[in-house]
Order: C-alpha cells, then sequence, then structure tokens
C-alpha cells in the first residue's frame, strides 16, 4: 500500500487532474435533490423518462443509468466503482467509463470527487440539466421540478363537473331551487295536457 506521501504515478497524476472536487455534504448546482421519498419516486421518474429519450438508440447507457438510479439514496447521489459497475452489469471496465462518459455529456449525470476520511470518493448524482423548466400552477416540491399539474389530472376525470365544482355553496343552492322552481313547472303543464284531453272529449 503506498504512502499519502509518495509521489503520484502518470496515471495518478492524470485521473486527479480530470477530477472535480467538492466539500462532502455539499451537492452540484445542477444535481436534482429530494427531500422525502415520496419528492424522490416523482422527481427519479421524470430524470427516467427524460434519459430515455436522450438515450433511446443506447442501450448500454440505459443500463448503466438504470443500476444508477437503483443506487441513488436519500442524500441523492450513488457512489459505485467502476469496477462493480462492471461487475453488476457483465460489461467491460472500458465500456463502463465511455457509458458514464456519454451519459455526463448529454446532461443526465454530474460525476464529482470528496475526500472521505482522507480517501478520494467519487459521487454520482442525476442531473436537472435536461427537466423542463416550470411553468404555469406545476407543482414545484424542489430545484424547479417540472410535475405534472393535479389540477389536470382532475380535468380529465371530472370535465363535467368542473364548473360546479368552482360554485360557492350559495350558487349551488340557488341553482337546486332553480331547478325545481323548473322541474315543478314542467309537471303543472303536464298535468294541464292530461287534464285537457278529457275534459274535450266529454264536451
Amino acid at each position: 500500500m503506498s504512502s499519502p506521501l509518495a509521489p503520484l504515478t502518470e496515471t495518478q497524476r492524470v485521473r486527479r487532474q480530470q477530477r472535480r472536487f467538492i466539500k462532502d455534504g455539499a451537492s452540484p448546482d445542477e444535481a436534482l435533490r429530494w427531500f422525502s421519498p415520496r419528492q424522490k419516486t416523482r422527481s427519479l421518474r421524470q430524470w427516467r423518462q427524460i434519459t430515455g429519450k436522450l438515450f433511446a438508440e443506447h442501450g448500454r447507457c440505459l443500463r448503466i443509468a438504470w443500476t444508477l438510479e437503483w443506487l441513488f439514496g436519500q442524500d441523492g447521489f450513488a457512489y459505485p466503482t467502476d469496477t462493480f459497475l462492471s461487475r453488476e452489469l457483465g460489461i467491460p471496465i472500458k465500456k463502463v467509463q465511455s457509458g458514464l462518459l456519454a451519459l455526463e455529456k448529454g446532461g443526465v449525470i454530474i460525476r464529482m470527487s470528496v475526500f472521505v476520511n482522507g480517501k478520494v470518493e467519487r459521487r454520482i448524482w442525476p442531473s436537472k440539466a435536461n427537466i423542463p423548466p416550470t411553468v404555469g400552477n406545476m407543482d414545484t416540491p424542489h430545484d424547479g421540478l417540472n410535475i405534472p399539474p393535479t389540477v389536470g389530472r382532475q380535468n380529465t376525470q371530472e370535465g363535467k363537473r368542473s364548473s360546479r365544482v368552482n360554485l360557492s355553496s350559495t350558487a349551488l343552492a340557488a341553482r337546486r331551487s332553480a331547478d325545481l322552481a323548473e322541474q315543478k313547472r314542467k309537471d303543472r303543464e303536464s298535468e294541464t295536457e292530461q287534464g285537457a284531453d278529457p275534459n274535450a272529449e266529454a264536451a
């Protein structure tokens, strides 16, 4: 085991230069974040949909992305090594590395490193870069995440009743009174018509 003070090899030096570091406990600005299990489910659902569309023709990238989704913890990131992903998926390590690079360049994931107990740990966050901004009355649990509006779901199921739902209790009472008055008027007209025919025949 090499000493922490030992000079870096050329490969280690290049890798250290390529890595981006962040303070332990912090998150990248573009990282998709959540603050409850429910938000995590909703956030990752949209991330999964967008990732599936962007990499629809790249099965290997999708396999890596779905494995990362399974590993994302409540803190918002995963920290698998390339070796772990290679074993888990049965993909050569170089293919894992190229797949991760493609996902990062596509704005789907963010890779940064932190120091944990003096050791470097790579972390991977899902990115919100490709998620559409919030518009209208969209629910926004965090970070501008775009969630389909609740009103839209209700309108699809209750379109015909939406106008009644929006009425006040006074307006609804007035409408019921008007409906009852109209029904009584129709009943009186019907009774008059039924009573007129026998009288005409008797005359």
